[in-house]
């Protein structure tokens, strides 16, 4: 299983299927397997041609993110068309948010958080999406008019857990 963020592979895999007309991403599989950056100067070339693009486009929203503290919790919100498990990470591991919220012009809403914070799923939930605890989505078209730049410490609402709960 190459879907694994610890797995370089699977990074080159998923990002040279967006970069790829579909046939050549599948001709280019066929012949080089899970290695095709590894063996091929020319997917090498646009791999990273996409993450230098990718980068920049997640400083970009990362720039405009509203960094919030709601009893605690550190929390990123942005809105941001593209990039949102970027993005998300980058607000995670380098500037030690808890949570991040990417809100996409495409009526969705992304949620990424630490292990620790957890509950991405949960969130997404009361949006009527889902996912897991630390990533997650909904999909939020006609349910509100969204301006990150507006949002107040009180407006942001993180569930309370009931701690008796098991799982």
């Amino acid at each position: 299983d190459l879907w694994v963020k610890e797995e370089d592979r699977s990074d080159h895999l998923s990002t040279l299927s967006f970069e790829l007309p579909r046939r050549e991403y599948i001709e280019y599989a066929l012949e080089h397997g899970a290695d095709m950056v590894q063996n091929s100067d020319k997917l090498r070339k646009i791999y990273e041609e996409s993450e230098e693009k990718s980068e920049r486009m997640a400083e970009l929203a990362i720039g405009q993110s509203e960094m919030l503290n709601v009893d605690g919790t550190k929390v990123a919100i942005t809105y941001f068309g593209c990039h949102q498990s970027r993005v998300g990470d980058m607000l995670i591991e380098d500037y030690g948010v808890d949570l991040a919220v990417i809100i996409q012009p495409t009526a969705s809403v992304s949620f990424r958080s630490t292990e620790e914070f957890g509950r991405c799923s949960e969130l997404a939930r009361g949006l009527g999406g889902g996912g897991h605890n630390d990533a997650a989505g909904a999909s939020v078209y006609d349910q509100f008019d969204f301006n990150p730049k507006s949002v107040s410490k009180e407006q942001v609402y993180i569930p309370e857990i009931d701690q008796d709960k098991s799982d």
